[in-house]
């Protein structure tokens, strides 16, 4: 009940509710999001620690941030550079030793 009401609030777990229900369905976005309250409630509860909302738009920059970092990753370790480029609708470019290759934007292999 907890994780349902989650849906429509403007929180980080608001936020992480609804990227998850977009992905894989509202019904695994209720039982992620009851791991992750329990998680919550359990670090309280044990070591005393404070739980401190950042907000919806704060956990989307976040989130933002790490799956660029990630999709990132292999580029580089291939020698490759690439850039954002809004002039072309935020596109990417791959120049280097993989250019004309794919570029991998995360998932599963």
């Amino acid at each position: 009940m907890a994780a349902t009401s989650l849906q429509r609030s403007k929180t980080e777990l608001g936020a992480a509710f609804r990227r998850i229900a977009r992905h894989k369905g509202g019904a695994v976005a209720v039982v992620a999001l009851t791991r992750k309250l329990a998680q919550l409630i359990d670090r309280m509860l044990r070591y005393g620690q404070d739980y401190v909302d950042i907000g919806d738009k704060a956990y989307d920059a976040q989130f933002e941030a790490r799956r660029l970092a990630a999709s990132r990753r292999p580029l580089v370790s291939s020698g490759s550079h690439w850039s954002r480029s809004p002039s072309h609708g935020g596109t990417f470019h791959v120049s280097g030793s993989r250019r004309g290759a794919p570029v991998r934007r995360g998932g599963r292999r």
